[in-house]
Order: structure tokens, then sequence, then C-alpha cells
């Protein structure tokens, strides 16, 4: 540190040129003792310095020479190497260190050290420096710039290859280089620049910019017909960005091909052969290169374009032809024609007096001679009014004709059969007035004019004397708040006396403003409402004519009292309605959604600026949301949207799981879009997201998914996500014992309109979908709109919330009903299933039935639809927020004697095993398989209850209008045998009225009223379809008492042989091996049950011998 600081002294003050240390060259003259002092000072300075300078530097200087700077310069310091112009190898001299930069630099070291406190010693000269910098580019067109003094070389590859000159790594002076390159798609580069310092001054710098070359392709070519009566014609190319750019044009299909010379703007003139040409922009400097191009072909027509017959449409169309004066009567030939827009005639506004049409900017056709030709404007429609038609010149002949009749021209001698006689603008007459004519939208008018020789023109004068107003601006240029005074001013009009202005709202002629008759009027701004105003008494036709606005009107919050959105006092015009637009500007209370009522026709969050819809609240907005603040959707809140547009801008929706333990799976969708599954779940394992598809075997499964850190949510698809896979700070959780809720969070552009699913190759088999929109969606409505692809006698399966292989995965819904699995959150936790179970209420019980946001379900796809069919989802089967509870999806029971809906459902309760079937009676039920009502029994675990409908086993089933002698077949099945008990878990309707459900054994005999307990009962493993039957009746039973034998149900379970003889009463067991010696005996049972439990018997063929009241029964049992 003294080194530094003295060799600062000694430059700072006595401004010493670097040479001044060459001894050969240096003098000193001392004067005084002062200068004796610092010749002494300065000469021990110098030889510190000297001394220092060739000091060795240690075995490891800073830095590793390879590392790359993140957005800045990392430099690499060398020196001692062999110097030459340029040096041979500046950077296998000595390290010396390192330096760093901004990425952006430009260091002037002039005449000073090359230092720093990562390099060992001070450099003047014959140094060299290797800057590393890795710094990525977004796409576009960059300038790169190095400059040195010496040598500067720039690579972008690694020191790969070096793009600057070559003359650039030689000795010179400061120079800068460029080097300018597209970058197609975001891009790293590992930047390096090199420099070296051989004597003199230093200097090295670095910058990389965006060029700004946002020219684009042309868009069309015109003028690409040849006609016959020219044999060429002018390309125009047109549309896109020019930005400066010049064109290049060329030949064939391939742009870039076979340019065509000389030709570099707009126009290409003297095209004179059909083909296939391209055209292209050439980028202005400092920008090269060249936009896209098109191409287009040129064809060849014998025919003239216009049709001489066709007036113009509120336009002029202007029809010429050349006279051919060898023939009498002269005759015309066709050459084409050109429009003009303004009111009144004016010739020379297109073209000059000497030349022709065929001069005027938007001529189309063939060229015309400056003389012997005749031209006749053409048009049909006017602004309703009175207007006056004075003729200032023409020359030559001339004929007006308003709507078929010819002008009668009374104060002129007619000649030339009823032509004024030819007359130009000296000779003819100035303002000739020719009289005021009403127009309207179906006026035509007809100008022909002969030219011969001279000059040729024509002016007709059109001033409307009296007009409806053509349009109508507003006092205020913006959006208005409901109410605000607004100054409306009819344009375009003209009142002749007698007249007056009415304004009015609606339909024009309508709901009349009383008193505003002027010019203007001043109106209470409101939305959606049409101000029209009309010139009275009404010399037009129809009540349409005149003009019509309406006043952009933008319900603003305020927040000046708290943050209620349903507080009037809050918004500049009262809590909006769906017919305002609103604004959500940045203030003291941001709004708050509490409520189903919230409505907007659009929403614009502005920047800085939030709204958060509650739990319980639904926003309903027309048209589109726009959120350059921030949207909150919470948990069971709703944002519902009408309208299938775009919304801009990212929301935040919240969807809560119901509390699951640490190996537990929910199948979710994603309410907004580009929403990535990892950032979702980010707790999640990597290997524990999954899709539903077919896998390699062509069978139906859940599949992982490659890469759920860059895969997005598909709209409209479910994915089976497990919980959080390690959270140590909940104890209990990773040991599985504890459950939580998962709070999930989306974020992205929230999804809106018509969202569907391809079918692909599932088609005839089950599918993952899920509710994409960030509100609830009707159940019913899901059925309907899908009836075309979803199988009948199929349901809405949900996936259980508990992870146990044991359990059924699935919970069934359809518009008859749910049925519930026994896994935690298999009946949607309790609270959350009451309302799928509700009692109905007549005609529409569940008509507000609901899937919830972020809700991923399986549905089956039919066998006769194609791969292209899809599942829809749509905004009309959108619904606001549950308001109570969380989900009040039902009404309750009505009580009338006799409910259009009666359900009940049966439970299936064994060692851990548990199914649920219900049977509704309802209107829309039949005796077979009812779309959207049935589904099949899902069953995957480890026993399934179903009712029977022919061969069907159905979890849920719809029958037609209940009957007391209704019979439906129950059957099970159970992959262990053991005791099972059937229950009623809950009923409604007639049952919950005291209707009898009786469940009928049909092994044992047995019959029993469930509606007064459960019924217990002991089973093998297998399938049992025709076991039981439920009964309304005990008439319609009519028992026969079966055969003994098919009473006594033997088998083993745990080690112990059970054995169970129905309704029977035994009196004794006694147990053979297959040689007949008895193993065991048990006397006095007096029961319908026994146990052998400890048999010493190994595994052999046993013979069962069961005495019973009504005689002996015999069985085997492999033990």
């Amino acid at each position: 540190m003294l080194l530094k600081h003295l060799k600062t002294l000694i430059i700072n003050i006595f401004a010493i040129p670097k040479n001044i240390f060459d001894m050969n060259n240096f003098t000193f003259n001392p004067l005084s003792k002062r200068s004796s002092i610092i010749t002494t000072v300065f000469t021990a300075a110098l030889l510190f310095f000297n001394s220092s300078a060739q000091a060795q530097c240690p075995d490891n200087p800073a830095g590793d020479q390879t590392t790359y700077g993140q957005d800045e310069w990392i430099g690499y310091v060398y020196s001692g190497y062999e110097t030459g112009n340029p040096p041979a190898s500046p950077f296998t001299g000595t390290y010396r260190g390192f330096v760093t930069e901004a990425a952006t630099f430009d260091h002037d070291y002039g005449g000073n050290a090359m230092e720093g406190d990562n390099i060992c010693g001070y450099y003047f000269d014959d140094f060299a420096v290797r800057y590393k910098m890795q710094k990525t580019y977004a796409p576009g067109y960059y300038r790169f710039t190095v400059g040195g003094d010496d040598g500067v070389r720039l690579s972008l590859d690694g020191g790969n290859t070096f793009v600057t000159p070559a003359d650039s790594w030689t000795n010179h002076g400061y120079v800068a280089y460029n080097y300018d390159i597209t970058i197609e798609e975001e891009t790293t580069l590992n930047i390096i620049v090199e420099f070296y310092e051989a004597g003199g001054g230093a200097r090295v710098s670095f910058n990389s910019s965006l060029l700004t070359c946002n020219a684009t392709a042309p868009t069309e070519v015109t003028g690409n017909v040849i006609y016959s009566c020219n044999g060429y014609t002018t390309l125009y190319a047109q549309g896109g960005t020019e930005n400066g750019a010049t064109y290049q044009w060329g030949y064939g299909s391939v742009v870039g091909t076979n340019p065509a010379s000389g030709f570099n703007t707009p126009t290409w003139s003297n095209v004179t052969q059909p083909g296939t040409y391209w055209v292209r922009r050439v980028l202005a400097s400092p920008c090269n290169g060249h936009t896209d191009g098109i191409v287009f072909n040129v064809t060849t027509s014998a025919n003239t374009p216009g049709n001489p017959a066709e007036y113009g449409d509120n336009q002029w169309n202007v029809y010429t032809s050349h006279i051919n004066t060898n023939t009498n009567p002269h005759t015309y030939t066709y050459k084409g024609y050109y429009t003009d827009s303004a009111l009144t005639v004016n010739s020379e506004n297109m073209w000059a007096s000497g030349a022709s049409p065929s001069a005027a900017a938007t001529w189309t056709g063939c060229a015309v001679e400056n003389d012997y030709f005749g031209f006749v404007y053409k048009r049909k429609g006017f602004t309703c009014g009175e207007y006056n038609l004075t003729l200032q010149k023409w020359d030559d002949h001339i004929k007006i004709y308003i709507d078929g009749t010819q002008v009668n021209f009374a104060n002129y001698t007619l000649g030339n059969g009823g032509a004024i006689n030819p007359n130009g603008w000296e000779p003819g007459p100035a303002n000739a007035n020719l009289g005021n004519y009403h127009f309207g939208a179906d006026t035509t008018i007809e100008i022909v004019i002969d030219e011969y020789q001279g000059g040729a023109n024509v002016k007709l004068d059109i001033t409307p004397v009296y007009q409806q107003p053509t349009s109508i601006t507003s006092s205020n240029t913006g959006a208005v708040c409901p109410g605000t005074d607004v100054t409306l001013t009819a344009v375009g009009g003209m009142l002749k006396a007698g007249q007056t202005y009415q304004w009015g709202t609606g339909t024009t002629g309508q709901n009349i403003i009383s008193g505003a008759t002027d010019v203007t009027a001043t109106v209470a701004a409101q939305a959606g409402t049409t101000y029209w105003v009309r010139i009275v008494p009404n010399e037009c036709d129809g009540t349409g004519e005149g003009a019509a606005t309406t006043i952009s009107v933008l319900n603003s919050w305020a927040g000046a009292v708290d943050s209620n959105w349903h507080n009037g006092a809050n918004w500049c015009g009262g809590v909006p309605t769906i017919d305002q637009d609103v604004v959500i500007d940045t203030t003291m209370h941001n709004p708050e959604v509490t409520l189903a009522t919230a409505a907007a026709k659009s929403i614009t969050i502005t920047t800085g600026a939030s709204v958060t819809v509650k739990t319980g609240g639904t926003l309903t907005v027309q048209n589109a949301v726009v959120t350059n603040g921030a949207l909150t959707i919470e948990n069971n809140a709703a944002l519902v949207q009408v309208n299938n547009v775009a919304n801009t801008g990212a929301a935040s929706v919240w969807r809560n799981s119901n509390e699951l333990y640490r190996l537990d799976y929910t199948l979710w969708g994603s309410p907004v879009q580009n929403q990535v599954l990892f950032d979702f779940s980010p707790e999640t394992a990597i290997g524990r997201f999954y899709t539903y598809g077919l896998n390699s075997n062509g069978d139906e499964n859940y599949l992982q998914v490659a890469d759920p850190t860059t895969t997005e949510f598909a709209n409209g698809t479910g994915y089976l996500i497990r919980m959080p896979n390690d959270l140590p700070a909940i104890p209990g959780y990773n040991g599985g014992t504890t459950k939580i809720p998962f709070y999930g969070n989306f974020n992205g552009v929230p999804n809106n309109g018509d969202i569907t699913v391809p079918a692909g190759n599932l088609v005839n088999h089950y599918i993952a979908v899920a509710n994409p929109y960030a509100s609830p969606i009707s159940v019913t409505e899901f059925f309907n709109q899908n009836s075309s692809v979803l199988e009948a006698g199929e349901g809405i399966y949900f996936w259980r919330k508990r992870n146990n292989a044991l359990e059924t995965s699935y919970a069934h819904l359809t518009m008859a009903g749910f049925t519930a699995n026994e896994a935690d959150g298999g009946d949607m936790d309790g609270d959350n299933g009451d309302f799928y179970y509700a009692a109905a209420e007549e005609g529409e019980f569940n008509a507000n039935w609901i899937i919830s946001p972020g809700q991923g379900f399986i549905v089956k796809l039919r066998n006769d639809i194609t791969a292209a069919h899809q599942v829809t989802f749509s905004n009309s089967m959108r619904e606001g927020a549950p308001v109570a509870n969380g989900q009040p999806f039902f009404r309750t029971q009505n009580t009338n004697n006799a409910p259009a809906v009666s359900r009940w459902w049966i439970n299936l309760n064994g060692a851990s095993a548990f199914s649920q079937a219900l049977v509704s009676y309802m209107p829309q039920g039949t005796a077979g398989l009812d779309y959207g009502y049935d589904a099949r029994s899902f069953a995957d675990g480890t026993a399934a209850l179903y009712s029977k409908a022919g061969q069907d086993n159905l979890a849920i089933q719809a029958r037609p209008q209940f009957e007391v002698t209704d019979v439906v077949p129950l059957g099970f099945n159970a992959t262990v045998a053991g005791e099972y008990t059937l229950s009623l878990d809950r009923v409604d309707g007639l049952f919950a009225q005291g209707q009898a459900i009786f469940v009928k054994d049909n092994l044992t005999g047995t019959t029993y009223n469930l509606q007064e307990g459960a019924y217990t009962f002991t089973t093998g493993a297998g399938a049992f379809d025709t076991r039981f039957e439920v009964y309304y009746e005990t008439d319609a039973l009519g028992i026969d008492q079966p055969e003994l034998a098919n009473m006594v149900l033997i088998y083993q379970q745990n080690g112990a042989i059970n054995i169970t003889s129905g309704a029977v009463e035994m009196t004794a067991v006694t147990l053979y091996d297959i040689r007949g010696r008895k193993l065991y005996e048990q006397n006095g049972i007096n029961a319908t049950t026994a146990t052998v439990s400890n048999l010493n018997a190994g595994n052999q063929v046993i013979i069962v011998e069961i005495e019973t009241v009504k005689g002996k029964v015999t069985k085997k049992i492999v033990y």
C-alpha cells in the first residue's frame, strides 16, 4: 500500500510523464534546499518504485483465468511476453491477477498504469488483458462494439473465432470496431475481448446494443394484371412496415433468387411478362439483411377492368372510353376507370386538363390518349338532405342526369342531341346554378363529358343547403363516470328556415329529450345508452336518418370509505352493474368482493391496484378481464365470465384440497393458462405427477409426467399429483399420522370461453378431465353439453383422497346422486359431501350441483366417436360460488306427500372394506341405461356393492317413478371371505317418510327391513350377483325356503373354519379327514354360527358334518 500511495503522490503532484523513469533521458537541476529535498525524496521513491515494479509476484495470483463474469467482465492480466506487432503469444506470458469491469465499459488509462487490488504490480506498457463475460441475449438484431489502443479483438464463442477484422489486432491508436448479428432465439454467449498495450496511451472499451430494425415484409402487390390494351403494368408493393427500408424485386417462386436489377422502390413499372414474381424489403442502415418476402403472380387479361354500368357506392366511379371519330355516329371503346371520394366533382384534382383520365393516381385500365375521349362520373348515395348544384366549367360536351332524368339547362342553347354546346372555362359561363335537389341514400347522379381536342375538364359544385347530421362529438374524449354531464354536438347538419335539431335516446325518433332543439345537448351519461340527433321537420325518408352515438362510461373505483365492493360510496357511479365497464385504480382501499352479486361489463385493474374475490364471493364479468395489477380469487370464490373473449394479465386462483396425508393424491386441473406442474406443487416428489392414458401395452393407467418442471397443465385436463413429500415442520406429517389441506395456488391468465379436450387415442376409454375455470361448473350442464361424446351408464368419477390400495379409488356422481367411498375424503369430507346427498326438491333437485375450480375427474368416452371428438367446457356451464359451508349445492327437500325424487343409499361394510350403492326413483329414470344418471360400479377395492340393470353393475341407478311393487336386484363382490353388513346410509323422498326397504337374502331366505337396522351376513370370496334383492312390500316377497345345503356356508379365515347356517339353528359340528378319522367335534351349539380354531390338521381336505334342527348337511373344505 505504501508503494501505491507513493507512486500516486509522485505522479499527481509532479505530473511526471511515464518515460521519466528512463534514466538516460532524465536531468534535474537542484536550485535550492527544497529542491534538494524533493530530489532526494523523488530519487528514493523512484528507486522504490522501480524495485517494486520488478518484484516477484506470488506463485498463485488471484483469479483462475477461466471463469466468466456473469453480466460483468473479469479481465485476466498478463506481462513478460515477447513483444511484437502484434505480439505472437501475449497470453502465454506471466499471469499477474485480474480486474473487473461493468458489462458496458470504456476504460481510458491515458498515461496511467494498469493496476488493481487483485493485480500484482503496476503496468504501463507491454501488458495484455483477456476479458471474459457470460451474458444472455433475447432474440433481436444486435451491434457489438469493441475499441482499443493498441490491439483489440472480439469473440462471441469463447475464443474459438474472432469477429473483428485482422488489423484490429495490431499496434494503433484508439479505434472502435462494430459487429452486427441477428440472434434468432434466447442465447447465452461466452464473450471474450482480448486487448494488449504496446506503448503510449492505453484504452479499451466494449458495448452491445439492440438495433431497431422493425421493417416487415409487404403484405400485397397491386397492379398484377397486364391488360391486353396496354401490354404492360406497374406493380405496387403495399402493407407491412417500411421504416426506411428499400425494396428488392425478383423473378420466380423462391424469394431472394433471380433479383431484378435497378428496382428498389415500392413500384416496378413496365412489367410486360406474366409469371411468378417476388418482393421484399431491404433493411435500412445500421441494420442489414432483408425482411421476408411475398410471392405473387402476374397474369394477362383481355378484359378491361371495371363495369361502366355500376354506380360508385357513396363515391364517384369515373369511366373513360376512346371516341372513334371515324364512324358516324361516333363509337366508344372502353378503357378503364378511377374512383374519387370527394362530394364536389373537379377533374383537375385528379388529372391535368391537358392530360387524360388515365393519368389519375387511382386509375385502373389501359392508357388513354389526351384527345378524343369521353368520361362519365357515376355515384349512388348521399347524406340525406338538400343540395345546390352549380356547374363551374366543362370542356367539351356535358350531360347531367339525376335519378336517370337529364337536368334541364333552360338558360342555355342546347345542341348535339341535347348536350350544351362545347364550352371551356373562358367562353363558357361561370357559376351556372342548376338549382336545388333533394338527395338521399338511393339518389344516383351521372355526369357525361366528351372531349375532342385541347383541354378537358369538369367542375360541378355540390353544396349542402340542408342535410341531416353525419356524426356526434362529445365534450369528454375519454370515459366518464355514470351520471356525469356530457355535452353532445351534432356534426355535419345544415338547417333550413323552420327546422330545428331533435335529440333522443334509443332508436331514432323515440324517447325524445324535451327542450333539446339546438346543435348541442347536455345529457347525464349512462352506460349502454344510444343518443341520437336529427333535424326536423325531417325531409328524409325513414326514421334512421341522422346520427347516433354512445358515451364511453366507466365506473371507477374510488375506495373513499372502505374495501367493500358492494358499498356504492366507494364508486364514482354507484355499485357497478353488468352493463358498466369498470376500472380499478390505486386507492387507499383495494376492493374486496364478499357477496354473489358483484358484476361488471368489463374490468380493468391498473398497475398497483388489486381486487380480491373473497370466499363465498362471485364476480360476474360480461366481457374481458384486464389485469395490470393484482387479481386474487380465494378458495371457494368465483370469477364467472359470460362472453367468449380473451383475458389479459395474470390472476392468482386459490383452491384448497381436503385434509390429506403425505402419500395421498388429488386429481387437479388448472383454471389459468401456462401453469407449470412443479411450480404449482414444488414440494411434491418429481416422479409423482401423472396423466391418465394408455401405456405401451395399450392398457389404461396413470402415466408419469416426464418433466413436471417444464410441463404445463393442459387446459381442461386432469393431473394426479401427490401431496408434498417433506414437511418436517408439521409434527406427524412425514410419518403419515397427520393430515393437512394442500393450499393450491394457480398463477396465470384466467381461462375463459370454450375449452376442449380431444379424445385422441382414448376413444371407448376413460379420460381424465378437469374444471378449467376460476369458478364452479354445473354438473347437469356438463352432462347435457357432452352427451354426444360421453358413454351412457357412466358417471363422473372422483379420485379418493386417502392413499390405500385396499380401498376403492373412486367416488361416483351422476345427475341422480353421489356415492362415496370410505377413504378419508371419499365422501367429500362429510360436510362437503352432504350437498350431494341432500334431499331432492321437486323437478330440479340437481339444478345447482357443481364441480369446483381445480377439480379433476374421470369420464368414459363413447365407442362410436373419433379421435377428433372433444370433451367440451363452456362459459354456459359456469356457476357462482357457494355462499355457505363452502359448497351449498342443493336445496332442502320440500314436504309435499309425493316427492318427484326418492332415493336410498345402502352401504356394504366389512373388515377394511366399504362400498356404497344408490338407487334413485325419478322422472328421468328408465329400466335401461340412462345417460348422465346411471354410473357403472368402478370396483377396484376389496368389496363392491351394486344394483343390477340387465348385465350392468351400477353404483348409481336411476329408475322410473317409484312403485311399491318394484324389485331391485342387488349384488356384490368380495375379495376376502368373512362377515359383512348392509345398512342404510341415508334416504330421501318417500323413503324419508317411512317407506320400508326390505333386503332379501336369497341364500338364507332371510328378509330384513333396513329402515329398522343393519343386516349382517357371511360370505366367501367371489362375485354374487343374485344373492340379494330389495323389496318394498312383504306381499311381494313370496319366500320359499331354500334347500338346507344351500343355506349352510363354510369358509376359512385367519386359520379358523367358520360355519354359518343362515336361518336354521345348528346343534352339532363334526370334522373328519379324508380317511374318515374324526378330527374335531362340538355339540350343543344351538346357534346359526360356529367357529373351529387351532385345528392341528395340516394341509388337507376336511369333511365337515353339520347337524341342524332341519337335518344333517355334509360339505368339504380345503384346510
